[in-house]
């Protein structure tokens, strides 16, 4: 008896072949891209938001220029120090220039664990600017490194009239941070996320103003030495509708300034540490007449040392309980809580999860959680 022959995957329409790899973890559909010029078509005409180059002195080499053709990459992240030369990865980010979405590049000194960094030569400074007068299409950037080197490209980022989202982080190198250098941002038209993080002290100099950039709405912050003034940053962010400081450590007094500082805010974002656990009065967010959605999560989530330092004290150390909950539900505007319950392992919620309000939708570690009679929404 003849055997039948074995179907090909050739055989298999697009659109079959697209609901597999929609099925198969983002690793192994890069993987079988691999395998084949076709399936590598396919991932990079439908995942190709999800594919991102990354480049360093290991594997700058080593990018598949070519292998299969036709790989357009619009997502790049750059790790840049004094061993992987601008002349390695600069090419290659021009390269793709007209069509890049996002460029995340990380200015790092080769030193490990250092927070003193490294400042490029002033003339691969001025290559990077004149690279980034080229991404017109650009909507994302992020960028790593001292007060110094950002003030270098800094007109160069307020040329990116195109540019949704700017993450700015800036390493320790003893040279404070103006605020004003960010007057730039009223510049760029489409700008609706800026996130900050800093290990260097911020500053306003003498005789400086700020410009409002009034087209941004959603705002992320992460302070690591010295604490932001939330007033300058207001009169930078005057609009803003998202504020998320999960990852600076707030007390209830602390909490107060963003609170006066954005009293239209529509949604908060607060991670919960020990120290304002102890002094929280949740009386202080019917300050917000417009908030839709709270969360209050984990400061230390998914950082086993920090949730060491923060959560492993005495038994009686504070943790959050649901009576806490009482007062926010009541916000009248209020149609999301978010928390985190990590149990042992960190932030612990105790007592008994309130009813009041079941309008509002109580959502624990991502999962909705239904109070009385409450259905999950229909997405």
């Amino acid at each position: 008896m003849e055997a039948k022959p074995v179907p090909s995957i050739n055989v298999l329409p697009n659109e079959i072949l697209v609901m597999i790899l929609r099925r198969m973890p983002f690793e192994d559909r890069l993987r079988m891209s691999a395998t084949c010029r076709r399936l590598n078509q396919l991932l990079f005409t439908f995942f190709d938001d999800e594919v991102e180059l990354q480049l360093n002195e290991d594997v700058t080499y080593r990018f598949p220029i070519g292998k299969l053709s036709d790989r357009v990459y619009r997502n790049i992240a750059v790790v840049w120090n004094k061993k992987h030369k601008i002349s390695k990865w600069l090419p290659i980010v021009e390269g793709f220039a007209h069509k890049l979405d996002s460029l995340n590049i990380n200015i790092v000194s080769t030193e490990r664990f250092s927070l003193f960094q490294w400042n490029p030569p002033a003339a691969s400074m001025v290559q990077l600017g004149q690279i980034l007068n080229k991404l017109k299409a650009l909507k994302n950037f992020a960028i790593a490194t001292t007060t110094k080197t950002f003030l270098a490209v800094s007109e160069a980022i307020y040329g990116l009239t195109n540019l949704e989202e700017l993450m700015v982080k800036i390493y320790l190198d003893c040279f404070p941070f103006p605020y004003s250098n960010f007057n730039g941002l009223s510049r760029l038209p489409e700008l609706q996320t800026v996130s900050i993080s800093s290990f260097e002290h911020f500053y306003l100099p003498d005789g400086h103003s700020l410009i409002p950039a009034l087209q941004v709405k959603d705002l992320y912050l992460d302070e690591n030495l010295d604490p932001f003034d939330f007033r300058l940053l207001a009169q930078l962010f005057p609009c803003l509708k998202l504020l998320d400081v999960r990852e600076i450590e707030m007390t209830d007094q602390k909490l107060q300034a963003p609170i006066s500082a954005w009293p239209n805010l529509e949604v908060l974002i607060v991670g919960l540490c020990p120290e304002l656990l102890e002094t929280f009065k949740p009386q202080i967010l019917h300050q917000l007449p417009k908030l839709r959605k709270l969360a209050l999560l984990d400061i230390a989530d998914e950082d086993p040392l920090l949730q060491s330092c923060y959560w492993s004290g005495p038994p009686d150390s504070p943790k959050a309980n649901y009576s806490l909950l009482e007062s926010v539900l009541r916000i009248p505007t209020l149609e999301e809580i978010h928390i985190d319950d990590r149990g042992e392992l960190g932030l612990q919620w105790t007592g008994t999860i309130p009813t009041a309000v079941p309008s509002c939708r109580l959502y624990i570690n991502g999962e909705f959680v239904p109070r009385a009679n409450e259905q999950e929404p229909k997405a």
